[in-house]
């Protein structure tokens, strides 16, 4: 009779285990898209809901730390702009030399770079919306003491291609073609 009362209390307990982790799954999940959006407000509230439902969250109490000290440098109630911009606006690099590289091996060296200076918790995301022959032109520069933002330009205008940012990434696109000039009128 004991091992059965033992039992139910056992799962009992590991039911509400599962429950609690759910809940703390869907607020982390919460959480991480009130950051994304911006509210930093929300985004700490949620943030310290996980962390009350999961002390030993790791990645709530990163992301509350980091999302503390946003809101302390004023950046709370600025209107969302591109996380991948504001990442790259934070870089400057050392060193970076091209020697004839392709556009894609230069574009994958510049992230992986980026990434070495803003460390595995603000990683810098690239999309190539390119076409063979762009991915393969070749580039060549040798910069030092260089924002990010600028080496993106370089690479842009010796490629021949387009840089913008969507919400988290880098975008190196083809340039845009030209339209046709209009047909002169009885020709």
């Amino acid at each position: 009779m004991q091992t059965s009362k033992n039992l139910v209390v056992l799962a009992f307990f590991a039911l509400a285990a599962m429950v609690c982790a759910e809940d703390a799954a869907d607020a982390l999940k919460e959480a991480h898209q009130a950051y994304l959006k911006n509210d930093l407000q929300m985004a700490r509230l949620k943030f310290a809901r996980v962390l009350e439902l999961d002390p030993g969250n790791r990645e709530a109490t990163r992301y509350l730390r980091v999302v503390e000290t946003e809101i302390t440098r004023g950046q709370a109630g600025k209107p969302a702009a591109s996380v991948a911009e504001a990442r790259i606006k934070q870089v400057t690099l050392p060193k970076i030399e091209f020697r004839e590289a392709t556009l894609a091996e230069a574009a994958e060296f510049f992230r992986q770079k980026c990434n070495q200076v803003l460390g595995p918790d603000k990683p810098v995301n690239i999309v190539l919306l390119l076409s063979d022959e762009a991915k393969g032109r070749k580039i060549t520069f040798n910069l030092s003491n260089i924002p990010a933002s600028e080496v993106l330009r370089y690479m842009a205008q010796q490629g021949n291609v387009e840089v913008s940012y969507d919400q988290f990434s880098v975008v190196i696109k083809d340039r845009a073609a030209a339209p046709p000039a209009d047909p002169k009128p009885g020709a």
